[in-house]
């Protein structure tokens, strides 16, 4: 399995013992489009796709208290 973003990361990652999940090495980024292929026995490459949620707007420091 291949994961890229459009930004030109490709985020590494390990599959669980059945081969069925797949978890990321690192925290992918905000605001990007990343296509997962996966090469399957017999049935060949399978592509999908997601995009991370950009933050809502800028953070500085700790809220201000109520």
């Amino acid at each position: 399995m291949e994961v890229a973003g459009n930004d030109g990361g490709t985020p590494g990652g390990s599959f669980d013992d059945a081969r069925t999940k797949g978890t990321s090495d690192q925290t992918p980024c905000s605001g990007t489009k990343y296509t997962v292929a996966a090469e399957v026995r017999g049935a060949g490459t399978h592509t999908a796709g997601f995009v991370t949620r950009a933050p809502a707007g800028p953070s500085w420091g700790p809220s201000p208290p109520r």
